[in-house]
């Protein structure tokens, strides 16, 4: 239940040391894992944050929005992941960034949403971006509009989706070079969430079974 003593604690809790690295690689494809443990952040890596926003539905579980990209000629495309985007001249932090693109994308006003604290940042190499995951919550589910020219579909997630014991699976997706990959991953409503957003997703995972496990 998405009440004032969850929102406190979770808040207080993104503020101490996080689950990190270790928590992101344990959803990481295996081939890459030695890779992203070594990897160093290039200086020209692109900026950009998304927003993990909890809200409550009208039985009073925790849900989260995330979203089906449109199809077309980048890395991430059709993928499933949280609403966000690149960091723009006009953002004045990372916490801007996340909530124009979330407000751009689905229509959340950011007035809605109170923020609660940061993730841990993760790089991705194919796309060479650099991403800051931001923690919100909104009081009630939120209305949403979608962009139709970045988002194919709405997936309204309940957190069980990602902290059942049985949450992490396995997954068959294409590679970039059409190659059969298995891959950890999340499944929700039939999509799989791998890569970097189930990465992230993992690290909220940990954080949420101090008190949910």
């Amino acid at each position: 239940m998405l009440d004032e003593e969850f929102q406190n604690w979770l808040h207080h809790r993104l503020n101490q040391p996080l689950p990190g690295l270790d928590a992101q690689l344990e959803m990481a494809p295996s081939s890459r894992k030695n890779r992203i443990k070594d990897l160093k952040i290039p200086k020209d890596a692109r900026k950009s944050a998304v927003l993990i926003l909890l809200y409550p539905d009208k039985n009073r579980n925790i849900l989260l929005p995330m979203q089906e990209r449109t199809e077309y000629k980048g890395v991430h495309s059709r993928q499933i992941g949280l609403p966000g985007g690149s960091v723009e001249y006009v953002d004045d932090n990372f916490e801007d960034t996340a909530l124009r693109e979330t407000e751009e994308e689905l229509g959340i006003e950011r007035k809605e949403v109170e923020l609660l604290g940061r993730l841990t940042k993760i790089y991705i190499p194919p796309s060479n971006y650099l991403v800051q995951p931001v923690v919100g919550i909104a009081k009630s589910r939120p209305n949403f509009v979608i962009d139709p020219t970045e988002v194919q579909s709405l997936l309204e997630a309940s957190i069980q989706f990602f902290t059942d014991l049985d949450a992490i699976q396995t997954g068959t997706i294409k590679g970039r070079n059409n190659e059969t990959l298995e891959v950890p991953c999340f499944r929700v409503h039939d999509h799989i969430v791998w890569g970097a957003t189930a990465m992230i997703m993992n690290e909220f995972r940990e954080i949420l079974n101090e008190v949910f496990s």
